[in-house]
């Protein structure tokens, strides 16, 4: 019997560890976009535009919307998946350093935002990849830990460049950004890996070169996961980007509102660790309501009569704890549609490119709702209650699709989902393949060794 692989934890490890600390580039520095939104409002060079929140929303969409293009390139040839990689790391490093010459809000909105955001798909999308063929079962606390990485950058940064823009500008801001991203990442990406191919690699069943079976579109469970994604997705990033402009409106100090942002980036680490968790043990419609009903909830309770830094910090860390988790149940709710790793890998990838649709709509649905006069006596300050009101309704829809449970598949027990997750916790795919060849192996030394002893 041919003796199968160790498994290679060092290689796993590195991985985790950089996607969580190094990769690229910081995870933490799009969450903090919000204090680069609050101090571009506050030069004469850009306070005229209203156009200044479309620049986040541009970065966070076109880098959701990336993933269902790059993502079969990545499956059908996987040698260009450290190469891509490098490029997109290397296209966000531009894209910093040609912002920081901006003179125009478009020019951010092309760079900071179009660019960044198309440039971060080329890098995430080989980690995924190289996730999903590391780890069988469990994926959902895999990318809970994973996207939790986020949230280490976001209690960090926000502080740091509140203080770097303070103290130097945004110019030498996002020099100085590339300069940590080129000192810190870059060694890094030597040592990312994916595993090694599995024992059908080349034939046409290799199951990493399956750009996906698209008979999950006949599943009604996926239709109500992708709607309960786009609807999630048009609020889900609004909070983030308004709550900086909210507690300058409320009297509160820059450090109080880079405080906030800290207390959302903290929380999404337990938030998105905790239900990723709970996705692999409970029926994953739990996990979902609870993503989505939550913070829902809280933007219509907490967020829009807040008039408070306590209430506000409340609202971020109920928002960010149940709010983000639910992109780690996307994982999750791919196994639960079907067996094939890359048609799950290609749904991961379509409620990405949701995600992103829905983001670059959420920037002028923002914007239409933002009113002109602030009154602190009013509901959401009077000029943001449309958008408090809007993030609550549209989350608590998406809550909806708790309404899955009756139409879940036939042999689905509501828990683990498929029957592929029946290996060992965190078993590589790749020794899976080569413990399945193995055992056919042993069954034909057998029947060979019958026959002789037939012939004897």
């Amino acid at each position: 019997m041919r003796k199968p692989p160790k498994h290679p934890y060092s290689h796993l490890a590195i991985t985790i560890t950089l996607r969580l600390t190094l990769s690229p580039p910081p995870p933490g520095f799009p969450l903090s976009f919000g204090v680069f939104q609050a101090h571009y409002a506050s030069l004469p060079l850009f306070s005229s535009s209203t156009h200044i929140p479309t620049i986040g929303e541009l970065a966070t969409a076109f880098s959701n919307f990336g993933f269902p293009f790059i993502s079969p390139i990545c499956l059908q040839y996987p040698h260009l998946q450290r190469p891509l990689l490098i490029l997109g790391w290397a296209g966000c490093i531009s894209s910093l350093v040609l912002a920081s010459f901006a003179t125009k809000v478009w020019h951010l909105m092309v760079f900071q935002g179009v660019m960044y955001g198309v440039c971060w798909p080329l890098c995430y999308t080989p980690f995924v990849i190289m996730t999903n063929g590391w780890f069988m079962k469990r994926r959902g606390s895999v990318y809970g830990i994973i996207y939790g990485g986020s949230g280490l950058g976001g209690i960090v940064l926000p502080y740091m460049l509140e203080k770097m823009l303070e103290g130097y500008g945004f110019r030498l801001t996002l020099r100085m950004v590339v300069g940590i991203m080129l000192l810190f990442t870059g060694p890094g990406l030597v040592w990312v890996k994916g595993p090694p191919a599995p024992a059908t690699a080349g034939r046409q069943d290799d199951p990493s070169k399956r750009l996906g079976n698209l008979s999950f579109l006949k599943d009604a469970l996926f239709w109500i996961f992708a709607a309960a994604a786009f609807i999630q997705g048009l609020a889900f990033y609004l909070p983030r980007f308004y709550l900086p402009e909210y507690t300058h409106a409320l009297g509160l100090s820059h450090n109080q509102g880079a405080a906030i942002l800290a207390f959302y980036g903290a929380a999404q680490i337990v938030g998105q660790m905790g239900l990723g968790y709970l996705s692999d043990k409970l029926n994953i419609f739990i996990p979902v309501v609870l993503s989505t009903a939550v913070p829902g909830l809280a933007a219509l309770v907490i967020w829009g009569p807040a008039q408070t830094f306590s209430a506000l910090a409340l609202f971020a860390l109920l928002f960010s704890s149940f709010g983000a988790a639910f992109s780690v149940l996307w994982s999750r709710m791919s196994t639960y549609l079907t067996d094939d790793p890359g048609t799950s890998t290609f749904i991961f990838g379509l409620f990405l490119c949701e995600r992103g649709i829905a983001n670059m709509l959420a920037g002028p649905i923002g914007e239409a709702l933002t009113g002109d006069e602030i009154d602190v006596d009013k509901y959401g300050l009077a000029k943001y209650g449309g958008v408090v009101v809007f993030v609550g309704l549209t989350s608590i829809l998406s809550a909806l699709s708790g309404l899955g449970w009756f139409v879940r598949r036939k042999g689905k027990d509501g828990v683990r989902g498929d029957d592929v997750f029946e290996a060992a916790a965190f078993e590589p795919l790749h020794e899976l393949e080569s413990l399945s060849s193995g055992d056919e192996e042993e069954e034909e030394d057998r029947g060979e060794d019958e026959d002789e002893e037939l012939k004897v």
